[in-house]
């Protein structure tokens, strides 16, 4: 890429190329908290819906980390959310599950790392 020596030298540039440049440093995973609620099931249990959705998960490829009522799952971005959760969905549906809910929390941060590793690390006792 050439940039012209007297676009360089103005402060918006320069400040662009270093936030560019941070950005690109520090872009991480993004984490994503997400709990899947099948309703109008036969039990009032539903381990057997959560195997599924970490068999997706597995299936996927993805990093994930389960928790009593969330789990955690690592993406590189959040394009492809929303086809996990459809996949999740599709397959309770071949089980009989005719209506879900889903919780979602998105942690983006973009200023330093951010990975389930990480998290985990920095909150050792």
């Amino acid at each position: 890429m050439i940039i012209n020596d007297n676009i360089m030298r103005t402060p918006f540039v320069l400040c662009m190329l270093i936030y560019h440049s941070e950005y690109t440093l520090f872009m991480g995973k993004v984490l994503v908290d997400i709990s899947v609620e099948p309703i109008g099931t036969s039990s009032t249990s539903i381990s057997r819906y959560v195997r599924i959705a970490f068999e997706v998960l597995k299936e996927k490829g993805l990093k994930f980390y389960p928790a009593p009522s969330m789990t955690t799952i690592e993406l590189d971005d959040l394009s492809s959310l929303g086809s996990i959760i459809k996949e999740i969905n599709d397959r309770l549906e071949k089980e009989g599950v005719k209506r879900v809910v889903t919780i979602i929390k998105v942690d983006d941060r973009r200023d330093k790392e951010n990975s389930i590793d990480h998290k985990l690390d920095v909150i050792k006792l």
